[in-house]
């Protein structure tokens, strides 16, 4: 089976093609060598630049996709709860997830995980 990420190359070495085709009247010609060769260069650079350096996420994405969705709040500053009501709603809901004692949701801007009971140790992040 040939990877989707050659699939793409391909395509977008055709679109090229085309596109010098269409709107210049011009082809690759017989330097379609050096376009394969410099954009195969090209993908193998963004794949050690960009793709390496987000990696360790990718075992977070196919958890989010296992297990649901990635919830977010947004709040006004004025109705923003203390971490004590916070956790007595979601404890109302009947779900067991728990939020860090050390919570500070007037102060904490970032990113702030649940530990939930009810997910198997070897599922979690």
């Amino acid at each position: 089976m040939i990877p989707v990420s050659v699939v793409a190359w391909l395509g977008g070495l055709a679109a090229y093609e085309g596109w010098l085709r269409i709107a210049w009247g011009q082809t690759m010609g017989s330097e379609w060598t050096a376009v394969a060769f410099l954009s195969a260069l090209a993908f193998g650079v963004a794949a050690v630049v960009v793709y390496a350096p987000l990696a360790p996420f990718a075992a977070h994405f196919r958890w989010v996709r296992k297990h649901g969705h990635e919830p977010f709040a947004f709040l006004k500053s004025s109705n923003v709860p203390t971490r004590d009501q916070w956790q007595q709603a979601i404890d109302r809901t009947g779900a067991d997830h728990k939020l860090d004692p050390e919570l500070q949701p007037r102060t904490n801007v970032v990113f702030v995980p649940l530990r939930s009971e009810s997910i198997a140790p070897q599922n979690r992040i």
